[in-house]
């Protein structure tokens, strides 16, 4: 299995495609017609790409303008069936452990292989792309000490002669005549002390500063005397306090204590903190488009929760209250007409007779002198049709009459006319 670092970039691949029918190499492929698809480990197949083809087989990975998705064939005759391809970057970043790689062509079987993307680099001959090793060659500088004829003999460290050689050294070949010595003399600005017999003997650089810090005085405060009662003092003190607060800050219920200048401080923090929110604009702010869409306040006043679509004059409360006033009226007459109806069956027993004949009246009617108006009441136009059923009508070349009961009068006549197509009435008048 092919092993490549994780990230690697401008991977070139070389596969033998095979014709699907016979099995021989397949040669003289359009490029533009082979297909390439990679598949990362658990993940989602990746859209085939079709290939572009390279300038030359030596051309630089995707002729060195875009990334991978580019291919050529190497030599029909003498590699027959051998074909060059660039990958895309994306097909071998890191988060996957593997990568499935696929050539395919209409007339070919499709070529796979697996590729084992690894966290090491087979290329990096000094230390493999491992970050945890020196960068530099062994018994080099930077790189790691070698025994065994290197430039750092660890073997030579550990023979017995030069252990033996360091136990041997003499406690006056270290301290001699009050210094410590070397090879090469004394040790420089360093001295030997005395046997310290009291606290006040210090030396060195600092031992004045440290005397006058370190006194008597203070160090009586630390004893076993002074050292527990303090401490009990500090409780005593803290656990007034945390009476005082209280649980949760319970305590704490009167700001009375507070300077005016923390009380302004605060306040104006508050303040602010509504102003942010815009909590401000419920009361003290007017603004005719400050509530956020879908916002409480918004869903309140529109229905679809857009402030933009409110509106004050049909929308707002006190409309709404003064339309329901209205219905409330229109109702209550309602109502004053419905409680004048029967109690029960009043719906069931109505008498039609007796209330269409007081609808069109039961008194008998004159006879009609003209035409009934177009808004005449319906016991007039029943009348009326009533004369042009019974009474008599004349008729002449331009003129239909409308006689009395008694054909005494005329009670209307209507213009007619006749051009060989159409008779026409004209209305009655």
């Amino acid at each position: 299995m092919t092993q490549l670092l994780k990230g690697s970039t401008n991977y070139t691949q070389y596969v033998v495609l095979t014709n699907a029918d016979t099995g021989a190499p397949a040669t003289g492929l359009t490029i533009t017609d082979i297909d390439i698809q990679y598949t990362r480990n658990q993940a989602a197949a990746v859209a085939k790409v079709d290939l572009l083809e390279l300038t030359a087989t030596s051309s630089a990975h995707g002729n060195g303008v875009a990334d991978g998705g580019y291919g050529k064939e190497i030599d029909s005759t003498s590699s027959p069936g051998l074909y060059r391809i660039d990958w895309p970057d994306a097909a071998f970043a890191t988060g996957v452990d593997k990568v499935i790689l696929c050539v395919s062509h209409a007339d070919t079987i499709p070529y796979f292989e697996e590729i084992e993307l690894v966290d090491f680099d087979s290329q990096d001959a000094t230390r493999l792309g491992l970050t945890a090793l020196p960068n530099a060659n062994a018994d080099a500088a930077g790189g790691l000490p070698i025994s065994d004829a290197g430039g750092l003999d660890l073997d030579g460290l550990a023979t017995a002669s030069s252990i033996s050689a360091l136990n041997d050294i003499a406690a006056t070949d270290i301290v001699s005549a009050g210094a410590i010595t070397t090879s090469a003399g004394a040790v420089s600005n360093v001295t030997t002390v005395a046997t310290t017999t009291t606290n006040t003997d210090m030396r060195g650089t600092d031992s004045a500063a440290l005397a006058s810090v370190c006194t008597e005085a203070r160090l009586v405060e630390l004893d076993a005397g002074n050292l527990p009662l303090d401490i009990t003092t500090i409780d005593n003190e803290i656990g007034s306090l945390s009476a005082t607060v209280g649980a949760a800050g319970a305590g704490l219920t009167d700001l009375g204590g507070m300077s005016t200048t923390m009380k302004a401080q605060v306040q104006a923090e508050a303040l602010a903190a509504l102003a942010v929110y815009k909590l401000d604009h419920l009361v003290a702010v007017a603004d005719s488009d400050d509530p956020v869409d879908n916002s409480i306040i918004a869903k309140l006043a529109a229905g679809d929760g857009d402030w933009s679509t409110f509106v004050a004059s049909t929308d707002a409360l006190q409309v709404i209250r003064d339309a329901i006033t209205t219905v409330d009226t229109v109702v209550d007459a309602i109502k004053v007409v419905t409680d004048a109806l029967p109690d029960s069956g009043a719906l069931t027993s109505i008498d039609a007779t007796g209330e269409a004949e007081t609808a069109l009246g039961t008194t008998a009617r004159a006879e009609l002198s003209a035409v009934p108006a177009a808004n005449a009441d319906i016991a007039e136009k029943i009348n009326w049709l009533f004369a042009l059923a019974r009474n008599k009508i004349t008729q002449t070349a331009t003129t239909s009459t409308l006689r009395d009961d008694t054909d005494a009068s005329d009670i209307a006549t209507a213009a007619v006319s006749d051009d060989g197509t159409t008779f026409t009435r004209a209305e009655w008048t």
